[in-house]
C-alpha cells in the first residue's frame, strides 16, 4: 500500500467517525431540545392556572364592617367580595373554573380550593336573612380555608419550576373526582 491509500482511508475513516459523532450529538440535542420545550408547554400551563388561583386569593384581601354589629364592642367583619349573592357567586364560578383544570394544579392546592367551593356553595344556598347568617357564622373557616389556600399557593410556586417531579407526582396522583356544581342563579335581594 502506499502512502496515499492510507492518507485517504485514514481521511474517510475519520470522516465518517466525524459524521457520526456529530450525528449522535445532534440526536441528542434535539430530544434535549424537545424535552425542554415540553416542560416550558407545561409550566406555561401551570402559571396560567396560578394566575387564576392569584386572582382567586386577592379577591379576599378587602374587609367589611358589618353595620348591624357596628354599635357592639365586637365588630364583625367578613370579606367584601362575598358580602353580596352576587360577589359570592362570582367567586365560586372562579373557583369551579379552577378546579376544572386541576390536573395543572398541586393535589394540596386542588383540595383547599374544594374546601373553599363548598363552604361559600353552603353559604350560597340560603335567603337573604340566612346568606348573611351563613357568611358570618363560616368567617372563621372561610378564613382557615384562604390561608391554606395561600400557603398551598407559596408552596407550589417555590417548586413551580421543577416539571420532572410535579409531572412524577402527577402520574402517581389518586384524584377524587368531586364535582362543584354552580350556585343557582343569583337572587335579586333588594335592600
Amino acid at each position: 500500500m502506499d502512502l496515499n491509500n492510507i492518507s485517504l482511508t485514514t481521511v474517510l475513516a475519520s470522516g465518517v467517525v466525524s459524521a457520526i459523532i456529530s450525528s449522535t450529538f445532534g440526536l441528542w440535542q434535539k430530544k434535549i431540545d424537545y424535552r425542554q420545550g415540553y416542560y416550558k408547554a407545561v409550566l406555561d400551563k401551570r402559571m396560567e392556572q396560578y394566575e387564576k388561583v392569584q386572582n382567586i386569593i386577592s379577591d379576599f384581601v378587602i374587609y367589611r364592617i358589618d353595620g348591624s354589629e357596628a354599635s357592639e364592642e365586637k365588630h364583625i367583619f367578613y370579606y367584601k367580595t362575598i358580602s353580596t349573592s352576587e360577589g359570592l357567586s362570582t367567586i365560586y364560578n372562579k373557583i369551579t373554573d379552577c378546579a376544572q383544570y386541576k390536573i395543572w394544579m398541586s393535589k394540596s392546592l386542588v383540595e383547599h380550593l374544594m374546601e373553599l367551593g363548598s363552604l361559600l356553595r353552603k353559604c350560597g344556598n340560603a335567603d337573604k336573612d340566612v346568606f348573611f347568617l351563613n357568611i358570618k357564622s363560616e368567617h372563621e373557616n372561610i378564613t382557615r380555608a384562604i390561608k391554606n389556600i395561600e400557603n398551598a399557593f407559596k408552596n407550589d410556586l417555590l417548586e413551580l419550576y421543577d416539571v420532572p417531579k410535579f409531572l412524577h407526582e402527577a402520574k402517581h396522583q389518586k384524584w377524587v373526582h368531586k364535582k362543584i356544581s354552580h350556585i343557582p342563579i343569583v337572587r335579586n335581594w333588594i335592600n
